[in-house]
């Protein structure tokens, strides 16, 4: 959990929270004893509002102890479709003689339009950040596109 200046602390077991999370948007898989922690898969995109509320606390006997006036904050989030890569595979030949190189642009989709662009091996290709690809030598690299405000929704094509 985080506090109003984005401070991470630690819950312990003995919290009480309750999170209300629309199942418009969300399918719950997994939801902590205390409530502090819960798993959701997006359904749908949109901006929905995520609102937590802090009940209690248990002592070390396991006596429930609510606070005076309940605490609750409320996040709104927006949920991106998934970004996606063309094309997904690049195989592109190699002639050693002539060190053929190869400018290529990848195409990205999905999510907010706001991507950046990464080479696993930068020496054999090289990736700009409106995708295009500079082949410099023979070999393998994966070429990675995520989303500047989420780099978890990415994709990845081979080349």
């Amino acid at each position: 959990m985080f506090d109003s200046k984005d401070h991470k602390f630690y819950t312990e077991d003995g919290i009480e929270v309750t999170m209300k999370i629309s199942e418009k948007y969300f399918e719950k898989k997994l939801t902590t004893k205390n409530g502090t922690h819960v798993v959701v898969v997006p359904t749908s995109t949109g901006t929905t509002t995520v609102e937590a509320t802090l009940h209690g606390v248990a002592n070390k006997k396991g006596k429930k102890i609510p606070v005076m006036t309940e605490l609750t904050d409320r996040v709104e989030l927006v949920i991106h479709s998934a970004v996606s890569i063309f094309p997904r595979l690049l195989a592109l030949p190699w002639y050693p003689k002539v060190k053929t190189r190869y400018d290529v642009t990848l195409k990205a989709s999905g999510g907010d339009g706001s991507y950046s662009w990464s080479s696993s091996q930068p020496q054999i290709a090289s990736v700009s950040q409106i995708g295009a690809l500079k082949v410099l030598q023979k070999g393998t690299t994966d070429v990675i596109v995520y989303l500047v405000r989420n780099v978890n929704n990415r994709d990845v094509a081979k080349v």
